[in-house]
């Protein structure tokens, strides 16, 4: 049974200390803190669900929108994505060996999260090269800075050779710069298409086919 309230502390814990330069000491978060970053999760809530259409793909850009979605939607969706592993052991469609791993369009990495949480340390070789690819560098540095928190609680060392990529899904230039990478074992891409469906869904099915063409013989791709 993974203890969710432990990973929300280290979440709050960790946006106490970057956005506020404060130890958080474990008691209900302030209400004038709280309401700091509230109206950034508001705004992204309503993105995401009455005004799809205006969607921002780089919401996560800016601080307010990033730590928003951190402390409000980042473990619902490790949860989301942690969900579909699962019933990946179950049915026994782990592939073999994993070591290299593409979260494409990671944000703050909640699928990375999600399989490092599923999988027993047999499953994986004793490294893998993980590499994230987002709008955002900053989004990308700060889930370089998360990881942490969820490979601590391995019972056995999982070395994370990590990665990042400034990728953006909608820019032609990506197919090319995405041709030059060596194939995955794993391609992780968690509401991400859907986004790109939003605006094409011809350009979506490109983007799955070029994916294809960069998995390993017994590579997999996760979409969410």
């Amino acid at each position: 049974m993974i203890d969710w309230s432990k990973y929300e502390d280290e979440l709050i814990r960790y946006a106490f200390q970057k956005i506020w330069n404060q130890k958080w000491r474990g008691v209900d978060i302030p209400k004038h803190i709280y309401k700091s970053f509230l109206s950034g999760v508001t705004v992204i809530s309503d993105q995401f669900t009455s005004e799809r259409r205006s969607l921002n793909s780089d919401y996560m850009s800016k601080p307010k929108g990033r730590y928003g979605y951190m402390l409000y939607f980042h473990l619902a969706s490790v949860q989301r994505n942690l969900a579909v592993f699962e019933e990946i052991k179950r049915r026994n469609l782990i592939v073999q060996p994993i070591e290299r791993v593409l979260d494409f369009g990671s944000g703050l990495g909640s699928a990375s999260w999600a399989l490092f949480m599923a999988m027993q340390e047999g499953d994986f070789s004793n490294s893998i090269n993980l590499v994230a690819s987002d709008l955002s560098k900053k989004t990308l540095d700060e889930m370089s800075q998360l990881l942490p928190i969820v490979l601590k609680e391995k019972s056995k060392a999982l070395k994370v050779n990590f990665e990042p990529k400034i990728w953006d899904a909608r820019d032609p230039r990506t197919a090319s710069q995405f041709s030059k990478e060596k194939p995955f074992d794993l391609i992780l891409c968690s509401n991400m298409v859907n986004e790109i469906c939003e605006s094409s869904k011809n350009h979506a099915i490109k983007l799955l086919k070029m994916f294809m063409r960069r998995l390993t013989d017994h590579g997999m791709i996760v979409i969410v």
